[in-house]
């Protein structure tokens, strides 16, 4: 179901997704085996010249966006995400300051792996993630890939890591008053929301205001009443106060 994009002239940035396929780790072991992170909290990794992983564990309070930085001069190195049920999280954007991207965005490779820059032997590059509130598993490792069967040549050294979160810009509304003149009208469709998906218009005092199906309130007499604008789980309530 569609939902109401934006509010108020508030524009949600809208996070790009690059769609891959999933898969899943082994959910007692990476418990067992995940460190708990802080955020903005630089960890290191130490690689012997075997293919390795370090898993990592965070807490995300609520809805955003999680990214893990990585600094290394490790040759290939690849991060990872799983979800509470230790599912995959696809990537949704990267960014690589110094470095290469590879094997990312294709649909058999739903993770990012970097490899250093050959001038300055160098990576630092970031992945992001949008995620929801729960449990989520960081896993960097010194590979190119690191699914069963798929174990490249692994590379010695060390990866510095760190994880931030930012919390999604999407606004959180209660009321809005408006204050109307008996008699006058307000087309609030296209003025308090854009985007797409059908809303639902309902007043709680019809004979003080009343609202038509595409949003245009009619104030009637000297009173208040809750204007309210429903589209999927998404509700928007105007508070409507009608002076003679």
């Amino acid at each position: 179901m569609k939902k109401i994009k934006r509010f108020t002239a508030v524009i949600l940035a809208a996070a790009i997704t690059l769609i891959a396929t999933t898969f899943a780790v082994n959910a007692a072991s990476i418990d067992e085996t995940a460190s708990s992170m802080k955020f903005d909290e630089e960890y290191t990794c130490n690689y012997s010249d075997k293919a390795e992983m370090y898993d990592y564990k965070v807490d995300v309070s609520k809805k955003g966006t999680l990214t893990v930085k990585v600094n290394t001069a490790i040759t290939y190195c690849s991060v990872y995400l799983f979800d509470s049920d230790c599912a995959n999280v696809p990537v949704s954007s990267v960014n690589v300051t110094t470095g290469k991207i590879n094997n990312f965005g294709e649909a058999e490779d739903p993770f990012a792996c970097f490899s250093t820059n050959p001038a300055s032997g160098k990576t630092v590059a970031t992945t992001s993630w949008e995620v929801s509130k729960g449990t989520y598993y960081i896993r960097v490792t010194n590979t190119r890939d690191y699914r069963e069967g798929w174990r490249y040549e692994p590379y010695a050294g060390k990866i510095k890591v760190t994880s931030s979160f930012k919390a999604s810009s999407e606004p959180v509304l209660s009321y809005f008053s408006v204050n109307l003149k008996k008699g006058s009208t307000l087309q609030l469709g296209g003025v308090f929301t854009t985007g797409s998906g059908k809303i639902e218009w309902k007043s709680s005092k019809s004979s003080v205001a009343a609202v038509s199906s595409k949003g245009k309130i009619t104030a009637k007499k000297k009173g208040t009443t809750i204007i309210t604008a429903t589209c999927g789980d998404v509700i928007l309530k105007i508070k409507v106060k009608v002076t003679a």
